[in-house]
């Protein structure tokens, strides 16, 4: 995803529009997510001096997997940029530089994408998720394994419980 800006690199400032629909390489993305279709973006660039203002609205559709039984869900991630580029290195932290007669935005709209990405993803609000002994989907199939565990640390606690004697 590389802005072009060799035709206004030598002007005060400038503004033009741009858009893209490209796929991202595969990448590591969180827990096993996948970009399922092209990111698409569009958005606007202003310059002013040496630094590009990079404003723009994007959107990809991922499968990403429930956080209780690990099935791929698909979400559609909406995201916004709002980014600043200088090719001058002075600037502070909060300007990225580039080099050449590009900008290269694929890193900055990967990072807007995850900080959309939503922070829980289940397959329905019924999910009964994964057995904590064998691993069974338990949307799928019951296992019938049992899973009350108490910790024996507790294990003398559970005295405490009994009703049947009077005090």
């Amino acid at each position: 995803m590389n802005i072009n800006i060799s035709a206004v690199s030598g002007r005060r400032e400038a503004r033009f529009s741009f858009s893209f629909n490209e796929r991202i390489e595969e990448v590591d993305c969180r827990d096993g997510a996948v970009f399922v279709t092209p990111v698409s973006l569009e958005g606007e660039v202003i310059k002013d001096g040496d630094i590009y203002y990079i404003d723009g609205a994007g959107s990809v559709d991922m499968d990403i997997p429930c956080d209780r039984c690990l099935t791929p869900v698909r979400v559609s991630v909406d995201f916004k940029l709002n980014e600043k580029f200088s090719s001058n290195a002075s600037y502070d932290e909060e300007i990225e530089t580039f080099s050449g007669d590009s900008i290269d935005l694929t890193s900055t709209v990967f990072r807007n994408i995850l900080a959309a990405m939503p922070m829980k993803v289940v397959c329905s609000d019924d999910c009964k998720g994964l057995c904590p002994v064998c691993g069974q989907n338990l949307n799928v199939k019951d296992c019938g394994c049992d899973t009350t565990y108490i910790d024996p640390r507790f294990e003398s606690l559970r005295s405490l419980l009994k009703f049947d004697e009077e005090v």
